[in-house]
């Protein structure tokens, strides 16, 4: 049986902070604004986590050049346990919100109070900018190649994150409208 959207927030609450991949972030350094986060259920892949960003800083890695600077990025944890094979995606988003917010203890309650502000209409993380460096590696069981985010506290003041919700404005204003929506 699927997770209710509630009941997956006790399980990210309960987890222990741990780190792994992410999806559809692509090798590479740099820095990234928080654009909109969401808890939300699919059809085809279950319940996700979905934080979408947009690239703010960019170095270039071995063989690959970088990001380029306003680029949408998403990150996804797929949380049904269907798909999470080792369960391991609760600690994976825990360990991005704690870096982001730059703790390193939070109780399961303030926790699940903190999920439930940055996905709902407050959207509390957007203006937030959180640092990365994704490497690629291959599975040993289906050698299909990952990519495996370490994430850095930046600094969020409300200053920094007031200049990157303007930043996040202008960029969104001069692209042009989609009639759909780019999901998983």
């Amino acid at each position: 049986m699927a997770r209710t959207v509630e009941d997956q927030l006790d399980v990210l609450a309960k987890a222990e902070r741990g780190a792994g991949i992410g999806s559809y972030i692509d090798r590479g350094r740099g820095s990234a604004v928080v654009a909109k986060v969401a808890l939300k259920q699919t059809k085809m892949k279950g319940l996700i986590w979905l934080v979408e960003m947009r690239i703010k800083t960019a170095f270039a890695t071995d063989d690959r050049g970088p990001h380029t600077v306003g680029q949408k990025r998403t990150y996804i944890e797929l949380l049904d346990p269907k798909y999470d094979e080792y369960d391991q995606a609760p600690g994976r988003v825990k360990d991005f919100v704690m870096t982001l917010f730059g703790v390193e203890t939070i109780s399961d309650t303030e926790y699940k109070e903190t999920l439930n502000e940055m996905r709902g209409k407050e959207q509390l993380a957007t203006g937030m900018q959180v640092g990365f460096d994704v490497t690629t590696k291959q599975t040993v069981k289906k050698q299909k190649t990952i990519h495996v985010p370490v994430w850095a506290t930046l600094e969020n003041d409300a200053k920094t994150v007031a200049a990157n919700r303007k930043w996040l404005a202008e960029i969104v204003a001069g692209e042009p409208e989609s009639s759909e929506e780019e999901a998983a």
